[in-house]
């Protein structure tokens, strides 16, 4: 793998962030337009319990690039999505153990956080025009 394929991968990676932030977004406002306040910040924790460590793990997963550091991928790799799953669990025990929340747009939008990587690709590579 040449740095130029690892760098489209990554660029993906982050479009697919970006994508996912800113459906966050539209969900949290639509549960603000449908419910109040409340519900739009409950929307944007569940949302950012699923992002975050996404984003965390991308960091990872593309610090190494090539062939000659495939030892070095597989490692940031693995370590990247072991932190994910921690970072996962971790944020949704604090935000259910100390903030108070709206429970469905949390578990709405922490689910179509995650269900947006099926989508995704469809909307990343669409030609506008």
């Amino acid at each position: 793998m040449s740095n130029k394929l690892a760098m489209n991968a990554f660029n993906q990676a982050v479009k697919l962030i970006v994508f996912q932030v800113l459906l966050v977004a539209i969900i949290a406002m639509v549960f603000l337009f449908i419910d109040d306040g409340f519900s739009a910040r409950s929307a944007v924790l569940g949302g950012m319990i699923y992002v975050l460590p996404n984003y965390i793990f991308t960091r990872l997963a593309f610090r190494f690039m090539g062939a000659r550091q495939i030892k070095d991928v597989a490692a940031s790799f693995a370590l990247g999505e072991s932190l994910k799953l921690v970072l996962t669990v971790v944020f949704f025990i604090v935000v259910l153990g100390f903030v108070e929340v709206n429970y469905l747009p949390l578990y709405v939008t922490f689910a179509l956080a995650i269900s947006s990587q099926l989508f995704a690709p469809y909307f990343m590579n669409k030609k506008l025009g």
